[in-house]
């Protein structure tokens, strides 16, 4: 997973070098082009293995995402979880 993150960085370094060094436009362009591809990864998971077990691939994305921001920058994650829309 680690080895993934650090290839996925190097990536994104790659196609969008300003985007870890604050340039908005490149940043949306990364964040996009991430986007893209977990719904991908997100729609195969609810179509092959059903609403439930799709949800809780969400749920985990979701929180996977919020752990690892929070490893960064505690303030950053704590702006995510507070625009979080409420669970229901």
């Amino acid at each position: 997973s680690e080895k993934f993150s650090e290839e996925l960085i190097d990536l994104i370094r790659k196609r969008y070098p300003k985007a870890l060094q604050g340039d908005i436009g490149q940043h949306a362009e990364a964040t996009t082009a991430v986007a893209v591809a977990m719904g991908g990864l997100l729609a195969f998971s609810f179509r092959l293995n059903g609403e439930v077990l799709g949800r809780t691939t969400l749920q985990s994305v979701v929180k996977t995402i919020i752990e690892n921001a929070s490893a960064i920058d505690a303030k950053g994650a704590e702006i995510i979880r507070k625009s979080l829309p409420p669970a229901h």
